[in-house]
């Protein structure tokens, strides 16, 4: 449990690893606004200008001031540039740097390296305001990113203007055009937007899983099969015994005592298997029935119906005195009792002059003299006289009704159940 416990915790860890790029990327709309106010929040905004950017029911972050967004409401345009007079013109416009200086719409600030989770953004102007420190390696890996503008501010180490506009095309970026972090960087993204650390993480967290997958699979199956083989090896020769009857029995000797399963030996057929005469001795005599393998629904069904019989005790039922169950072989064993068969006693007991075209039936004799009115031959004198002889009727006609060959007419255990209870609640 613990080796699993460990495998399910490494899985998860790989799958965070694996998955932060793609939930940062597909976060939707709600992931674009929770971005938007970190960004608002690295901000320093004296006079305002930000003062839509408030997350409420009545208003979409696509209609805050300076956000455009697609059908998606994903943000594709992010301009706060720090002069009025650049409202309404173009990106490219070059405003008169000292009418900046005194700009109500100056932000102050750094920014924050959220503005990586904008996947979809495709122009980004925040220039002509008093943003400080460095221009964050974030933006370099926001990989639709078309237009950067960001001159007119006070950035550590500065960027190249081409055209008073810093064009950055993500599938053509070169180091030598001088924008952006030189290819020296050791910490910058490749073009997957991940991080070579992340991208060991992963590649080593994959190894790991797969190699404890295929060792957890591997000791549960050999586990199991050592299992199965121990319980085959032991239980070859094995016969469990619930009576003792002062002689040891094994395998060897009731396997020996019935011919090895001799037709000789052979007192009877039935529909799970047929049964032997095994002598073990001359005081000593079994019956030995030799089930079918795989008449049996699998072990468990075979062992719950071997307890229910182990606990049956009455005089007039043979008493089981044990077992033996393997993958090839299966087979009870019960006292020996030598005064015939039920169906030679019928025969001599019955005093109609039956035929049977295929032999003796003897639910359609049980059925014959139901309908002749001798249900009274079916039962011993002494059940007959102890009665009621209508419900031993009735019992009569469920039993014949459980034996018809079709088992949409059979009734079922609980039909056959409230039955029995009606005809006599006060034995049953």
């Amino acid at each position: 449990m613990k080796l699993l416990g460990l495998v399910f915790l490494l899985f998860n860890l790989f799958m965070f690893s694996f998955s932060r790029k793609l939930l940062t990327e597909s976060g939707g709309g709600l992931h674009d606004e929770a971005a938007l106010l970190k960004l608002k929040s690295s901000f320093l905004d004296p006079n305002g200008v930000l003062s839509s950017w408030v997350s409420d029911s009545s208003s979409n972050h696509c209609s805050w001031y300076g956000v455009s967004c697609n059908s998606d409401s994903r943000v594709v345009s992010l301009i706060l540039r720090g002069c009025d007079e650049l409202e309404g013109s173009g990106v490219l416009h070059l405003p008169d740097l000292s009418s900046c200086s005194s700009s109500k719409r100056r932000l102050g600030g750094v920014i924050s390296p959220v503005v990586g989770d904008l996947s979809e953004i495709r122009v980004l102007s925040l220039s002509f305001n008093d943003l400080r420190g460095e221009i964050p390696k974030e933006i370099w890996g926001l990989e639709k990113l078309e237009i950067l503008d960001l001159k007119g501010n006070n950035f550590i180490g500065g960027i190249r203007v081409v055209d008073n506009v810093v064009l950055r095309k993500l599938m053509s970026f070169e180091d030598e055009d001088g924008i952006g972090p030189s290819s020296a960087d050791d910490d910058s993204p490749g073009k997957s937007g991940l991080y070579p650390i992340e991208v060991a993480s992963i590649v080593s967290a994959s190894v790991i899983v797969f190699v404890l997958l295929v060792l957890v699979i591997l000791f549960i199956y050999t586990r199991k099969w050592k299992r199965n083989s121990q319980v085959q090896v032991d239980e070859i020769k094995e016969i469990k015994v619930f009576v003792d009857i002062g002689i040891p029995l094994t395998y060897e000797i009731i396997v020996r005592a019935t011919g090895y399963f001799s037709n000789s030996n052979c007192i009877g057929h039935g529909g799970f298997g047929s049964t032997y005469k095994a002598e073990v001795s001359p005081t000593n005599v079994f019956a030995v029935k030799r089930l079918s393998v795989g008449r049996f629904q699998g072990d468990q069904q075979f062992h719950a119906e071997i307890s229910a019989l182990e606990m049956v005790r009455h005089p007039n039922l043979v008493m089981l005195i044990g077992y033996h169950a393997s993958e090839t072989e299966m087979f009870l064993i019960y006292n020996y009792l030598s005064g015939g068969n039920l169906q030679d006693f019928i025969k001599e007991r019955s005093k109609a002059a039956i035929e049977w075209k295929n032999g003796f039936n003897i639910v359609s004799w049980a059925h014959m003299m139901l309908s002749q009115g001798k249900a009274k031959e079916v039962f011993t004198t002494g059940l007959w006289e102890t009665g009621p002889p209508d419900d031993l009727v009735e019992v009569l006609h469920l039993a014949l009704k459980c034996t018809v060959d079709s088992l949409s007419i059979r009734p079922t255990m609980k039909q056959a159940v409230r039955l029995l209870k009606r005809i006599q609640p006060s034995r049953l």
